[in-house]
C-alpha cells in the first residue's frame, strides 16, 4: 500500500492509548491505520492488526517492529501522540527524504539521565524524538532501522531514543529534522511559531473534543509563543533583569503550588487504597 499510519502497542494500557489516538487520526485523515500488538485490537478506527508473537515489552519493541509496516510511506506515532490537523505534507516530504524525526527540545536522555554511555557520539549531535517517525519502506531506510536494532541489542542502552541517536550518528540515511510543530511535547516547556500539527503527551482516553479544545488553546495565534508546564522548568527573560525576576518568581510559585496539589492528590489516592498508616509513611518519605 502507498501510505498509512502505524502504532506499536503491547499491553492493555498502551492499546487503549493507541485506540484513542487512532480515533483522532481518522477524524483528520482518511488513510489506513495499522497497529502492531501482542493481541487482537478491536476498534472501528484501526484497519489492520499485526500480531507480535514475541514482544519484548520495552522500548525495543519500536525499532524491531517498524519494518513490519505494510505501507510504502509510513508515519509511526506513539499512542500518546495526537494529530491536531491533517499532515499530508509529512507524506509529501518522503518523496525527497527517507526518514524524518523532530529534535527533542528537552533532550531528556541526554541532559537529565546519568550513566548513559553514548560512546564516541559528539555532544553536538541532538537527541531526536522518536514518538513521531516518518519513513520510507526502501533499502536505505531498512538498512538504518536494522542498524538501530543492532545498536539497541548490542549495548546496555534501554531507551529507543538513545539508541536512535547512536545509530543516526553513524548512518548515511537521508534523514530530515522536523519542526517541533510536528511533535510538540505538551508536558514540557516549548517555544513554537506557526500552527502546531501534532501534540505528544499523556492524555489518557482523550476524546476528539478534548483534542479540539487543546488545539484551540495552542493555536490561538500563529505568532511566536511559549508553552509552560509546571515542575518541568522555570521561565526566564535574561535580556530584561526586572522582568526576569518577576516571571521567574511567578513560575516557581506556580510550580510549587502545582507540586503540593499533586502530592495531596497522590496521598489521598494512597489513603483510599491502603489506609491511614501507609499514607502517613508515604507522605513522610516524600517529604524527606
Amino acid at each position: 500500500m502507498d501510505k498509512g499510519f502505524l502504532y506499536i502497542a503491547t499491553g492493555e494500557q498502551y492499546i487503549e492509548q493507541a485506540k484513542s489516538s487512532a480515533r483522532v487520526t481518522k477524524s483528520h485523515m482518511n488513510l489506513p491505520i495499522t497497529v502492531i500488538s501482542d493481541r487482537e485490537v478491536d476498534s472501528p478506527y484501526i484497519d489492520r492488526v499485526i500480531i507480535d508473537e514475541s514482544p519484548d515489552r520495552s522500548f525495543f519493541d519500536k525499532p524491531r517492529n517498524l519494518l513490519k509496516s505494510p505501507y510504502d510511506k509510513t508515519i509511526y506515532m506513539d499512542g500518546d501522540v495526537f494529530l491536531l490537523q491533517p499532515v499530508s505534507e509529512l507524506f509529501d516530504l518522503l518523496n525527497n527524504v527517507d526518514l524524518a524525526t523532530a529534535i527533542d527540545p528537552n533532550e531528556y536522555e541526554l541532559r537529565y539521565m546519568d550513566n548513559i554511555d553514548f560512546g564516541d557520539v559528539p555532544e553536538s549531535v541532538p537527541l531526536f524524538q522518536t514518538g513521531v517517525i516518518a519513513y520510507n519502506q526502501n533499502e536505505e531506510c531498512k538498512e538504518f532501522i536494522n542498524d538501530w536494532i543492532e545498536t539497541h541489542q548490542n549495548t546496555s542502552i534501554k531507551r529507543d531514543q538513545t539508541s536512535f541517536r547512536m545509530a543516526i550518528n553513524e548512518s548515511d540515511v537521508n534523514h530530515m529534522a522536523l519542526s517541533n510543530l510536528y511533535n510538540c511535547l505538551i508536558e514540557w516547556p516549548m517555544q513554537v511559531t506557526g500552527d502546531v500539527k501534532i501534540i505528544h503527551g499523556r492524555l489518557a482516553q482523550a476524546t476528539i473534543q478534548d483534542i479540539d479544545d487543546i488545539n484551540l488553546r495552542m493555536n490561538v495565534t500563529d505568532r511566536p509563543r511559549l508553552f509552560y508546564y509546571p515542575t518541568r522548568g522555570d521561565v526566564y527573560a535574561p535580556a530584561k533583569p526586572y522582568l526576569n525576576s518577576l516571571i521567574l518568581s511567578l513560575s516557581r510559585s506556580v510550580s510549587h503550588i502545582y507540586s503540593i496539589k499533586k502530592l495531596l492528590q497522590s496521598l489521598y489516592s494512597i489513603y483510599l487504597n491502603h489506609g491511614l498508616i501507609k499514607t502517613l509513611r508515604r507522605g513522610i518519605n516524600k517529604f524527606i
